[in-house]
């Protein structure tokens, strides 16, 4: 159900989006705090397109809290770009 919804949020933002922002205008420590709905607004309001909207979501901060997806995260290569 959460990956569903995960899906939904990303193709709303790849939808909707119609300027590219670069990471440096991304306040990467209020998206740390932010959760649910709060976090798909403030994605929004970044007006992410194309590339840069993959690449947001590529990047995202991923929460300790579950430690099963946390380790399998911190074992990916970081990205390039």
């Amino acid at each position: 159900m959460r990956i569903r919804q995960a899906l939904l949020a990303i193709s709303v933002v790849l939808y909707y989006s119609s300027t590219a922002v670069s990471a440096a205008d991304i306040d990467w420590r209020l998206v740390r705090t932010l959760q649910g709905k709060a976090l798909l607004e403030y994605v929004a309001s970044l007006d992410l397109k194309g590339q840069a909207a993959l690449n947001f979501w590529k990047n995202i901060p991923v929460s300790k809290a579950n430690q099963q997806v946390s380790a399998s995260f911190a074992t990916r290569p970081s990205p390039s770009t």
